[in-house]
């Protein structure tokens, strides 16, 4: 609501823009954000992109799917930020802690619009919500999250995300893992399962794994975690996810001290390349291989790019998306089921 107000208080003009490209048969779609000269709104605008990505080495637009958001908060999306991960910090106190209930007088602050009072937080959870509190004040969101596929027609899915004091917060997750360990002894944790860099790596896993995760990570997949001083890294995958994340980490090492790039940064894109997800195995719900079959029409390895981004213009921002042919002819067909199936 406070950004709703926000734009129709400062916003100037709003502009959407369709081009369809009759040459190669995509499509691309505008929507331009105006904003009134030295006002708040604008100024908050401009600040977008003030950040480059740590991780802007890593951003591949020949992967299944690259995602990066190097973000400026503003003050609400601060406060948002702030009150989920001490929503966090209570789910898994009371979790790991559930004796200390922090109902008594003075143990903890008031939760806002309750009359309940949430529990203090115990110091091992801590450790493991003040590097992320410190994050969301220092106003910096830098996340990176990419899909890579692997032998074997299955992916994996690395990224990270900047911390200020990922120190503590290595500590801190060691001991909430240690503690989860201990109060279920057959769960399928291992805690140093590998090291690279400065960074220990814990391997989450269970047996419960979903038909869609098991068709795109294969049955043996896991969650690899660890944070540096200043990053927190994750994969999700088989075997293959840790071996990925470490030649990440090795690139992004190889690249510090290169002079940044004079062009002004990205705060948000994601590329999305369709065709790479067809290969994966056939699914089993007969609705979801007629979607397979529908896109498998549509797309070829020329054809499959989505690409969406955030830029700052002079005025304001300009939120873009390109889609290549495949995406406007696999839009083109659903529509023409959906009627021949309204017909019938």
């Amino acid at each position: 609501l406070e950004l709703l107000h926000q734009v129709l208080q400062d916003g100037e003009q709003l502009t959407l823009g369709l081009k369809a490209d009759p040459e190669t048969g995509g499509a691309k779609i505008e929507l331009i954000v105006d904003a009134k000269p030295d006002s708040e709104f604008a100024q908050y605008l401009d600040d977008l992109a003030s950040r480059p990505s740590s991780f802007a080495a890593l951003f591949r637009r020949d992967e299944p799917l690259s995602v990066s958001a190097s973000w400026m908060l503003a003050n609400r999306q601060k406060k948002a930020v702030r009150e989920l991960a001490r929503a966090l910090a209570i789910g898994l106190q009371r979790r790991l802690y559930p004796e200390e209930t922090g109902t008594e007088a003075g143990a903890g602050e008031r939760i806002p619009g309750s009359s309940e009072t949430a529990p203090a937080i115990n110091p091992t959870i801590d450790r493991l919500i003040r590097p992320v509190t410190a994050t969301i004040d220092a106003g910096h969101v830098d996340f990176f999250a990419q899909v890579r596929p692997t032998d074997g027609n299955r992916f994996v899915l690395i990224g990270g995300l900047h911390l200020v004091g990922g120190e503590t917060f290595a500590s801190g997750l060691r001991e909430v893992l240690t503690q989860l360990q201990s109060r279920d002894p057959d769960s399928q944790m291992e805690l140093n399962v590998d090291r690279h860099q400065d960074v220990v790596f814990h391997r989450l896993g269970g047996d419960a794994v979903r038909e869609q995760d098991r068709r795109i990570y294969g049955d043996n997949s896991s969650i690899y975690i660890g944070s540096s001083r200043r990053t927190l890294w994750f994969a999700i995958g088989g075997p293959d996810a840790l071996k990925e994340l470490k030649s990440a980490m090795d690139t992004l090492l190889n690249t510090e001290g290169e002079p940044p790039s004079r062009e002004r940064s990205v705060p948000f894109q994601i590329v999305l390349r369709a065709e790479q997800w067809l290969r994966l195995p056939e699914p089993d719900a007969p609705r979801e291989r007629d979607r397979r079959e529908l896109s498998g029409e549509a797309f070829s390895p020329d054809n499959d790019t989505l690409q969406v981004e955030v830029r700052p213009t002079e005025t304001g921002v300009v939120i873009r998306a390109n889609l290549d042919a495949g995406f406007v002819r696999l839009l083109a067909l659903t529509l023409s089921m959906r009627y021949d199936d309204s017909r019938l």
